[in-house]
Parts: structure tokens; C-alpha cells; sequence
């Protein structure tokens, strides 16, 4: 008679839109972890470039599995994900993240404290380019640290963790973070920001696939907020999205960045490519207001999106 597997205390969902080589890497990270139990560890392929043999690395009797979903939206990604996770608590990263070696024990410490839902801020890696800081900017300036210990609005999907209940309850096609954390609070669950756990951005990215990204991302973010909306209202956003969103989105991101005294110079010398990537995002927006519907394999490239500075 077979035996079921042990329930794991924690599931890593990784969404991996990079490649090999940076799965790789994250790989790595997740098996330097100290101080906490083996997680389980899903891996969803969205870029149709991974294989099982590229899940190495990790230590003996942690359990890996691979999913394939080449071309879906990393929302989608992260559903797949956390619709086979096992473990009590659900954690969410991406393939060019970077994890400190207590990041497993960081996640297992904030539950045992009672947070239910929970993330950390996302630092910058090693990329100075101004049209890298322009899109870790438009991506993550929401998370850039410092940030203060306590209740958030907002989590990163590339850095949080839930109880899978939580996740289970309020989890449809995608997982996509406004929409989720919007239901939790409507079931009076509290989000919690730990600014200790810290993980760092390393992707980078050419102008145009950027740009494409972003009217992609935005596309979908609105395709999902519009789904069901009448016509006036789809063309109301549509109008908004495409004129006024990009001007409001760089005054958020330029408030952060100078608020927290920190990347003041980057983003002023990012700030022609920050204005482009925003236009982009309000452009998709409208297109996703106007002909609403939820990119998948079929139809969208990989993408990164955390919904910027939309929550």
C-alpha cells in the first residue's frame, strides 16, 4: 500500500520567465538555506526553455516539481503554482530573484509570529543601467527598502508568502496581487510587510522586450479589472489608462524614490525611460479596458509584472 508524502511546512512557487541559467541560480540560493526544513519546491516554466534536469542542485529530500506553461502571463504562472503546492505556508518568488541564505527561516519565523500574509521589500541587484533602474522602478520602487515593519496594502508576489488556505480561497485562473489582497482584506485578513526579508531584482531587460512587457502587463491588469464592467466605464478607463496614467504613475514612483533618499540620481537619469515604459503601461491598460480578456500561453509572451505602483 503506497504511503502519501508528508505534508511540507513551506511550498516555494517559483515563476520562471528568465531561463535556465537563472532558475539555476535561484536553485542555488534555495538549497544554501539554513536553519529551516527542505521546502517543497514548484517550479512553473513559462518559457518553454526548462527541463526536469534543470531542477539540480537542490539537498537530498526536497521535493521539486516542474510544471510547463510556456507563454503564460506570470499571474498565471503563480496559479498554476500554488494550485499544486502542498505546504502549509505558500511562498511566491520569481527565477532572477536572489535569496539570502535565512530567506526560508525569515518566512517560518513571521508565521510563528501569527502573520497570515506577509512579504519583504525587493532591493536592486547588479544592474546600473539607467534602463534597468527604469524598470526596476516602474516593476518595484512600491518595495524598494527601507520600509518600515507593520500592517502594508500591498505585497509583491515576487516576495510573499500566505497561508495556502488563504491563497485556496480567494484564488481563481491567476494570481494576481491587487485582486487577491483585495479579497483578503475583505475577509479581514491583514497583510504584513517584514523589512528584514529582503530579496534582490536581477533581470535585465532591452528596451523594446521591456516596452513590449509593459503593454502586455498592463493589458492584462486591466483585462482583469474590466472583465465585467459596462461599456462606459471600459471606455472611461480606456481614456484614463492612455492620458492620464503614465503622468501619475511617474509622480508615484518619483515621490517614492525621493521620499526614501535613496536612487534619487538613478531615477532622474532613468526618467526618459521611465516616461516610455509608463506610456506603455497606460497604452495597455486601454487596450485591456477596451477588449477585456486574460492573457494566457496562447497569447502573451512572459512577463514580470508585479502591477506597478497599481494598488
Amino acid at each position: 500500500m503506497a504511503v502519501a508524502p508528508e505534508q511540507p511546512v513551506l511550498s516555494v512557487v517559483v515563476a520562471a520567465t528568465d531561463g535556465p541559467a537563472a532558475l539555476r541560480r535561484l536553485l542555488a540560493d534555495l538549497a544554501a538555506q539554513r536553519d529551516a526544513p527542505a521546502p517543497e519546491v514548484i517550479v512553473v516554466d513559462g518559457t518553454g526553455r526548462i527541463a526536469s534536469e534543470d531542477l539540480t542542485g537542490l539537498p537530498r529530500g526536497t521535493e521539486a516539481r516542474l510544471f510547463a506553461a510556456a507563454g503564460a502571463d506570470v499571474v498565471v504562472l503563480r496559479a498554476v503554482g500554488a494550485r499544486a503546492a502542498r505546504g502549509e505556508l505558500l511562498a511566491l518568488t520569481e527565477d532572477h530573484c536572489r535569496l539570502p541564505a535565512d530567506w526560508c527561516a525569515m518566512l517560518l519565523r513571521a508565521r510563528a509570529a501569527g502573520h497570515r500574509a506577509f512579504g519583504g521589500p525587493i532591493d536592486n541587484g547588479s544592474f546600473r543601467a539607467s534602463p534597468d533602474w527604469a524598470a526596476y522602478l516602474l516593476e518595484y520602487s512600491a518595495f524598494m527598502p527601507p520600509l518600515p515593519a507593520g500592517p502594508t496594502h500591498s505585497l509583491s508576489a515576487m516576495n510573499a508568502a500566505y497561508e495556502r488556505a488563504l491563497i485556496e480561497d480567494v484564488l481563481d485562473d491567476a494570481l494576481c496581487e491587487p485582486i487577491v489582497h483585495r479579497r483578503l482584506r475583505e475577509r479581514g485578513v491583514a497583510l504584513h510587510l517584514e523589512p528584514a526579508l529582503v530579496v534582490r531584482f536581477e533581470r535585465r531587460f532591452g528596451v523594446g522586450p521591456f516596452t513590449r512587457h509593459c503593454f502586455a502587463s498592463g493589458r492584462t491588469f486591466a483585462s482583469l479589472r474590466m472583465a465585467r464592467a459596462p461599456i462606459p466605464r471600459r471606455l472611461a478607463y480606456a481614456l484614463g489608462g492612455a492620458t492620464a496614467l503614465p503622468l501619475i504613475l511617474t509622480l508615484r514612483i518619483g515621490a517614492r524614490v525621493f521620499a526614501r533618499r535613496r536612487a534619487g540620481k538613478a531615477f532622474l537619469l532613468a526618467l526618459p525611460w521611465v516616461v516610455l515604459y509608463t506610456t506603455a503601461w497606460g497604452l495597455g491598460e486601454a487596450a485591456g479596458a477596451l477588449a477585456p480578456r486574460l492573457t494566457g500561453p496562447e497569447v502573451t509572451p512572459p512577463g514580470v509584472a508585479s502591477w506597478p505602483d497599481r494598488r
